[in-house]
């Protein structure tokens, strides 16, 4: 499960010249990291985004949790996102344990930003679910849903939310 985990670590022993280099490539990356301390945006993630991302270890979704574990995307979590995402991360084909469970729950949870609901806007969706998702954007003011089904998050404009795809949120970051 901890193949998502960025490894910034090397097993092997190296010289004084490429620990020279590595130190170098690190200064530069942690400067190149600074600028996006202040630029991280909050975002509600639908729970078949999270189930993409541990599922595969290339695509879209992958490189979202890669963002989250960068501090580029800070996810908005309420109660019973939390509950959705931890029943997903259990089922086939995934199949976590309890402890791989919980280290990616804490993982959202070191990244994320817990958000109380206040009202319940239920039901506005097709998805009973996807009104979970929906809720938290509403409650946080956070702009922008990703999920894999937008077609289910039709009418999400009328709150000034836009539903996007994974492949869609990456090929916007890099423009």
């Amino acid at each position: 499960m901890t193949s998502w985990v960025l490894n910034l670590s090397s097993s092997r022993k190296t010289n004084e010249s490429e620990q020279t280099h590595v130190a170098g490539d690190f200064e530069a990356l942690t400067i190149s990291l600074r600028s996006y301390i202040y630029t991280t945006m909050d975002i509600v993630i639908d729970s078949n985004v999270i189930f993409s991302g541990l599922y595969s270890s290339k695509g879209a979704s992958r490189l979202v949790l890669q963002d989250i574990r960068m501090n580029l995307l800070s996810p908005v979590l309420t109660v019973s996102l939390y509950e959705e995402y931890a029943d997903v991360i259990r089922r086939i084909p995934l199949r976590l344990g309890d402890k791989d469970s919980e280290i990616f729950l804490n993982f959202l949870c070191r990244h994320g930003k817990l958000q109380e609901v206040f009202f319940l806007w239920r039901p506005f969706l097709v998805d009973p679910k996807d009104d979970l998702v929906l809720e938290a954007a509403v409650a946080s003011g956070c702009q922008t849903i990703l999920t894999h089904n937008k077609r289910h998050f039709k009418g999400v404009e009328k709150f000034g939310k836009e539903a996007m795809t994974p492949k869609e949120y990456i090929e916007r970051k890099t423009k």
